[in-house]
């Protein structure tokens, strides 16, 4: 169980983005670096927690105290069998207010866990729906694999997955004195739908969501030819070919080799 413990630190998880239309390879916003964390790794998880906190629970009370401070609206919210209507009396009740410190509760390994895999299997759709063909971490706990649905069922998935990450946000007009003119915020109700939302704007930008062929980690490409996340794993990935390359002439000479020698003692 991952535990927060107060003083709670704000700060703007967008610190960590990097918009799609002017990242580098090497600039890895959030939920690609959340992407990197081993799930089974109890250290791993909290060093990640400790850094950019915890992700958010939607069935907490939290979420109905969100809504309003007497929480008329959290036992509804909380029944399965209102579930829908629940829902819109709590976004129309919760409307204009920001979060509040008791969204800040415990995550178990398992929340994260899931979460992890909601993350990765909804940024492999998002990249099998644009045409690409990521080797995906498939989900043990899933019998189909992606790669066996067709681009229309990729596509369908993709967008309901990114529907139900984005549940926690609300978009807010507020009159910009400066700029003369309305611009658009974002309440954001969780870390997780933080990281929806900058996937989103990734997956509407210009550029791709790719998959380094090498060491799996997932990054966005700042140039059409771009395929390995570094030239780390660039260079590394040369060396191999030639290494192969090398390897297949040895085997060929050698094989030749073999049959000259066959060939004379057959004579």
């Amino acid at each position: 169980m991952i535990v927060p413990v107060p003083l709670f630190t704000p700060y703007n998880p967008f610190e960590s983005y990097f918009p799609i239309e002017t990242a580098t390879r090497e600039q890895r916003s959030l939920p690609y670096l959340m992407l990197d964390v081993d799930y089974e790794d109890i250290q791993a998880v909290a060093q990640f927690s400790e850094r950019f906190g915890v992700l958010g629970n939607l069935q907490h009370i939290g979420w109905g105290q969100w809504a309003t401070e007497q929480g008329p609206f959290a036992p509804l919210f909380t029944e399965q069998s209102s579930q829908q209507a629940a829902k819109a009396h709590f976004y129309r009740a919760s409307a204009g207010t920001q979060p509040n410190p008791t969204l800040c509760t415990p995550m178990s390994m398992e929340d994260f866990c899931r979460a992890r895999w909601d993350l990765a299997e909804t940024i492999e759709l998002a990249q099998r729906a644009s045409g690409q063909q990521p080797v995906g971490q498939q989900d043990p706990n899933d019998d189909v694999g992606v790669s066996d649905l067709s681009l229309k069922e990729i596509r369908r998935r993709a967008s309901f997955a990114m529907t139900s990450g984005l549940a926690m946000l609300r978009p807010r007009p507020i009159w910009h004195v400066e700029q003369n003119q309305w611009l658009t915020v974002w309440d954001v109700g969780s870390l997780e739908a933080a990281m929806y939302l900058m996937l989103l704007f990734d997956i509407q930008g210009r550029g791709h969501i790719l998959t380094c062929p090498r060491c799996r980690k997932v990054f966005v490409a700042d140039r059409s030819r771009t395929q390995f996340c570094s030239t780390v794993c660039q260079n590394a990935a040369k060396v191999q070919r030639f290494r192969a390359r090398q390897t297949q002439r040895e085997q060929a000479s050698e094989s030749a080799h073999n049959r000259k020698t066959t060939s004379r003692k057959d004579e």
